[in-house]
């Protein structure tokens, strides 16, 4: 069967599906309903092929692991993992409850229809259906497009787990040992002095004593040989035995060598027979090399070959990489251990499967380099689609990193949020739109270039736009300490390739999604850029301004705005013209010395009147007027935007070093920084404007939650329940201090602290005060097209 879907509620952070709940239109589903009300499953679309799951420290994403290998097999439901901040979160006899889960599953060939139809004999081929485990309640399905439950029996339901995909879930935090005993190879199980350190203990207890009797010897030795055999297991033991079976993997399962041949290897150390020994191990090394095919998938070390070396009573597995020096792991880094311990434990792991299954991987990415995910991800891929027509699998995985994510196949991205308080994980909608593209097919190559999830988002127009505004960011940040300039962890700069693709790139980022990240647009003041600018404060989305008219940033605007003159022939347009001409012909200098390969004397053709005079020329941009005159000072030469804005960069940076400054670099700087410290506080009120958006819609969704699940009556304690809710979903600021002073009075005027098990008296009423409260006073003068009223009325815009 093929995996589509996973749903959970009320499992660890996974309390209930918060947005479906208080979109406007959606309907409840009898089985997601309780006497309490309504709480929709979390709901997780799985890729037919690979599933990466991503998000912020603890949003949830192991959990996702746990919830699925429950959901397929049964097995794990607690009640100790029931979410602790739902609601239904008790001790009291009679209300303890567990976790709920389901499974959305399609079936692929007859003996699965077969299985189903016994359940449900109006199943066809290909039929979808969703697999529910309510807690401890009794197990049942629902087809796709039906709404009837079909209970399920005991045996009908063995009977569908037995042809329901397995799951195999990858050890992401084993890694290979450095070396195996030969005695437990031989024998196929392990002994308690197979392990060197007790061994060493034991010999060390033995040697230099001088004993008379056997007795003495005896009474010396035993103790510390049943000091071992009874000590009990520690964590590093267990890790020790896990090691090493995942190395007789490597040998016996993968490299196919018999086991007998250890015993061989045993005995020809015990007679020092060299030429057996050496004979032997040699045969080992081509086994491995043969059947291994390791090459193939680590990119890092074309040259790389994996050995055995015998030592006494070892196996020591060493790395003899493109200098032909052997290594230990332990000389190594932990990510070739742990790359080859996932490609080990994958190998074996297929020669053992008969059928198609799910795999999952936590955080696989932890020890591995860049280089080395991309090489992870292609042995990923290998096992979820073969080359070789075998059976496909499914794959889940956690991460943290970009590298680890296929740049290519952005529907495969799935990105999980914590919500504020007791909302618990969600699924972002439009992940490779809102937070995390390639959408290289769509957008282009340069957005291809950039990853985006979450944070402030600033686009511009082109990349030297993103290199300039980048590099002099960088470099005030780390030379002047008046302004926070932008801060490159926190923002992405996207160049949208044109004017006319930053409306379309900013709303792609901002998406349909409830959480959108702040975004600010920056047009140049040409035709270009004014038209640009006007269309994308006339666009509207459902009745919204896709960003606020004070995140449209204009060049030209701005600078008349902020009285900025670099030079009094420069009509400021663009971010180039913030850059003097004296700096530019500085910056030209060395962009002709770089790329075209001259001398500084050559160099020294394009001259400052020079450019000036291009500059009145073309109507006052120094780009224009400085292209020119370096075309005509270097024999027709051509100079990239680009490569303008990296020489820019590097004069910024170079002066730090020297301590000298060049001719117009202070005007330059002076510019600059004003710039980017307006860009950088725009996007700072984005990102508030934002949170405090959230915190109204929270709000208006607890307010439609309430009025969905209460249309006549409330107990008082639920009532109760209710304030603290409302009262935990708004922030620190002046209107959210009016809605507690009003929470307050509510609770006062209803006498909600007396008889809590009675309902509330007239609820008429009460229900007209809580829909009453909101924050929209922020939004009114804020550009957006509708108050938190209206949020309430349309939270799926």
């Amino acid at each position: 069967m093929k995996l589509e879907r996973l749903e959970t509620r009320f499992f660890k952070s996974f309390n209930f599906d918060y947005e479906r709940k208080w979109k406007e239109g959606t309907e409840p589903a009898a089985w997601e309903d309780t006497a309490d009300g309504w709480f929709p499953f979390v709901r997780v679309k799985i890729d037919p092929t690979i599933t990466a799951i991503v998000g912020a420290n603890e949003a949830g994403k192991t959990q996702l692991l746990d919830a699925l290998e429950i959901a397929l097999t049964g097995n794990g439901i607690d009640e100790g993992d029931f979410c602790r901040y739902s609601t239904f979160y008790s001790v009291e006899k009679g209300r303890v409850r567990a976790p709920e889960f389901g499974v959305g599953l399609q079936v692929e060939d007859e003996n699965e229809l077969a299985v189903l139809q016994a359940i449900a004999p109006q199943s066809v081929v290909g039929q979808r259906f969703t697999l529910y485990r309510p807690g401890h309640e009794p197990a049942f399905l629902l087809l796709h497009g039906h709404s009837t439950i079909v209970e399920i029996a005991a045996a009908q339901l063995a009977a569908l787990e037995a042809v329901l995909p397995p799951v195999f879930r990858l050890r992401t935090n084993l890694g290979m040992p450095d070396s195996l005993s030969i005695d437990a190879l031989a024998d196929g199980f392990q002994q308690p002095f197979d392990s060197r350190r007790r061994r060493s203990a034991l010999f060390g207890a033995i040697r230099g004593g001088a004993w008379a009797a056997a007795a003495d010897f005896g009474a010396h030795l035993f103790p510390v040989w049943q000091g071992y055999l009874s000590a009990p297991d520690t964590e590093a033991e267990k890790r020790r035995r896990e090691e090493f079976e995942l190395g007789r993997k490597l040998l016996v399962e993968i490299a196919g060598i018999d086991p007998a041949s250890f015993g061989r290897l045993r005995t020809a150390i015990a007679n020092e027979e060299e030429g057996e020994i050496e004979g032997l191990v040699r045969a080992m090394n081509i086994a491995i090399a043969d059947n291994l095919n390791f090459k193939r998938w680590w990119s890092q070390d074309n040259d790389f070959e994996l050995e055995v070396k015998a030592r006494e009573h070892e196996l020591a597995l060493v790395i003899k990489d493109r200098t032909r020096a052997s290594y230990s792991f332990d000389e190594r880094s932990q990510g070739l251990r742990f790359f080859l311990s996932y490609f080990v434990q994958l190998t074996a792991h297929r020669r053992e499967v008969t059928g198609a299954e799910v795999m999952l991987l936590d955080e696989p990415d932890a020890y591995l380099s860049s280089r080395g995910q991309q090489d992870l991800l292609r042995v990923i891929a290998d096992y979820a689609l073969p080359d070789d027509g075998s059976h496909k699998h499914q794959v889940v995985y956690v991460t943290h990193s970009p590298f680890l994510i296929d740049r290519n196949a952005g529907q495969r991205l799935r990105v999980l949020d914590k919500g504020a308080e007791d909302e618990g994980t969600r699924v972002v909608k439009d992940a490779t739109q809102n937070h995390y593209e390639p959408l290289r097919t769509s957008l282009g190559s340069t957005v291809a270039e950039t990853a985006f999830i979450g944070g402030s988002n600033l686009f511009v127009e082109g990349l030297a736009d993103q290199v300039m505004l980048a590099g002099a960011s960088a470099h005030f940040r780390r030379t002047y300490d008046d302004h926070d300039y932008l801060d490159l962890n926190e923002v992405t700069i996207v160049p949208s390739g044109s004017a006319e693709s930053i409306p379309y790139m900013v709303f792609l980022a901002r998406g349909r999604d409830q959480i959108k990240p702040a975004c600010v647009a920056l047009f140049d003041g040409d035709k270009a850029g004014k038209d640009a600018a006007a269309n994308m404060r006339e666009r509207l989305i459902h009745r919204r301004a896709v960003i606020p008219g004070d995140c449209i940033f204009e060049f030209d605007v701005w600078a008349a705005s902020q009285s900025i003159s670099v030079h009094a022939d420069i009509v400021i347009r663009e971010i180039e013209d913030l850059v003097h001409p004296a700096f530019a012909t500085s910056a030209a200098h060395a962009h002709a010395q770089l790329i075209e390969g001259i001398d500084e004397l050559a160099a020294a053709a394009l001259t400052e009147a020079s450019v000036v005079a291009a500059v009145s020329a073309k109507k006052g941009s120094l780009w224009d007027g400085l292209s020119a005159a370096y075309g005509k000072a270097y024999d027709g030469a051509h100079m990239e935007k680009v490569g303008f804005a990296r020489a820019v960069v590097e004069l910024l940076e170079s002066s730090v070093v020297s301590g000298v400054r060049l001719a117009g670099q202070d005007e330059t700087e002076r510019a600059m920084r004003t710039l980017v410290a307006d860009l950088s506080d725009r996007l700072a009120s984005a990102s508030a404007e934002e949170t405090q958006r959230r915190g109204d819609r929270r709000l208006a969704g607890k307010i439609r939650e309430f009025e969905r699940d209460y249309r006549d009556s409330i107990p008082k304690r639920r009532a109760r329940s209710l304030l603290r809710e409302i009262d935990l979903v708004l922030d620190a600021s002046a209107e959210a201090d009016h809605v507690r002073v009003e929470l307050g009075t509510i609770r006062r005027d209803f006498d909600l602290d007396q008889r809590i098990s009675d309902p509330v008296p007239d609820f008429d009423s009460f229900k007209a005060r809580i829909v009453g409260l909101s924050l929209g006073q922020r939004y009114r003068d804020q550009g957006f097209a509708t108050a938190a009223v209206s949020e309430r009325d349309g939270l799926d815009e």
